[in-house]
């Protein structure tokens, strides 16, 4: 990919803060590159001369424009539009890699589940060791697993990021784990992320930590749970121990929020440099009161002190209110909890549908949508 200072350039300047990542200030297209793999996203007619201009210059095998009967694949993703009740909503799936991958793993009439994890017990219920083959076959599925998890399954990546902490040392208990979480695919092969096409953008963060909540696999240390959506769609989130070990909760959360705060200038700065506009301060919403009186300052005898260093550039960061405000959300409503613990079938429904309902409002305040 070229840039203005190339000669015989197109005109894209390189992101800095992602160096796959090029933006065209005069046609406003956007472009990732993966090796010999390309996605763009631009106007018919833009778009159009970029692929013939590329073609003219390196021969291209195929290029195609997404449209409601026409799906692309870019990196095994799935890439669709739709239109419903007259909102185009554009959705990314990997549904044909998963259902190979469970076929290949000799899993095709695995019996369903509702939950990939819904308690911590199976995980330790058989702690009699494996043999060299089944650990093979457990780093295999393992990895692959982690694969699905970071591109288009935020609904498997605490569950993955569980049965990971196993590898060195798994059990019969981790194989049971690992053809749960299979389990649970195997019904859940049409999940897709999805967002409504609408101009502007609307951005909701979440934070979350579970505090020391799985000491049998994590000892004392807590889990940060990070999930970031941009016009309802997840583009980034994790599931990461912590560290350290924290001495209370508020301690657990403000570290989580501190690492969200991260996450979300790294997704800003990309943003910027895209060529879409952003909004500061960086609004993450978190479930502790204590996370967000310590970020406003609002409690000088906080007990808190003595835990941070105060004089901590990261401290600085956070409690900057210009950067930073967070926003406290019900715990009910915080959909980064799936993030750092295992949940029921009940409660990761009602999380799946909040996190449903976000993009329906913004399809509906931004185009009468439903």
């Amino acid at each position: 990919m070229t840039t203005p200072t190339d000669k015989g350039g197109m005109g894209f300047e390189q992101g800095q803060n992602d160096l796959c990542l090029f933006f065209n200030p005069k046609t406003l297209m956007r472009i990732a590159c993966h090796v010999d793999d390309i996605l763009a996203r631009g106007n018919r007619e833009e778009s159009t001369k970029f692929w013939d201009a590329v073609d003219d210059k390196f021969g291209l095998k195929e290029w195609h424009i997404c449209e409601y009967d026409n799906p692309i694949s870019y990196l095994s993703l799935r890439i669709k539009v739709q239109n419903r009740d007259g909102v185009d909503w554009y959705s990314i799936d990997q549904s044909q890699d998963l259902a190979q991958f469970i076929v290949d793993e000799g899993m095709a009439n695995i019996r369903p589940v509702s939950a990939p994890m819904p308690d911590r017990k199976e995980l330790l219920s058989n702690p009699n060791e494996v043999s060299l083959t089944e650990h093979k076959w457990i780093r295999s599925t393992v990895g692959s697993l982690s694969y699905f998890a970071t591109h288009s399954r935020p609904d498997i990546a605490y569950e993955v990021n569980r049965v990971s902490q196993c590898l060195e040392k798994p059990t019969q208990g981790t194989i049971l784990a690992v053809r749960r979480i299979i389990a649970y695919i195997a019904g859940t092969l049409d999940f897709q992320l999805e967002a409504p096409r609408v101009k502007g953008t609307d951005w909701h963060l979440y934070s979350d930590s579970d505090h020391a909540g799985d000491r049998a696999i994590n000892g004392t240390k807590s889990v940060t749970g990070v999930v970031f959506l941009c016009n309802g769609m997840p583009i980034h989130w994790r599931s990461k121990k912590q560290p350290a070990t924290s001495t209370s909760s508020a301690a657990a959360e403000i570290y989580a929020l501190s690492e969200a705060v991260r996450d979300a200038q790294v997704r800003f700065f990309i943003a910027e440099e895209m060529g879409i506009k952003v909004k500061y301060p960086i609004e993450i919403f978190i479930d502790n009161a204590a996370g967000v009186s310590f970020q406003r300052c609002t409690n000088p005898d906080t007990q808190i002190k003595g835990v941070f260093d105060l004089r901590d550039e990261w401290v600085r960061e956070l409690r900057n209110s210009k950067k930073v405000s967070a926003m406290k959300v019900d715990t009910a409503k915080n959909i980064a909890d799936m993030m750092t613990k295992c949940l029921s079938a009940t409660v990761r429904e009602r999380l799946m549908f909040e996190l449903s309902a976000i993009a329906r409002e913004i399809a509906r305040k931004h185009l009468g949508g439903t």
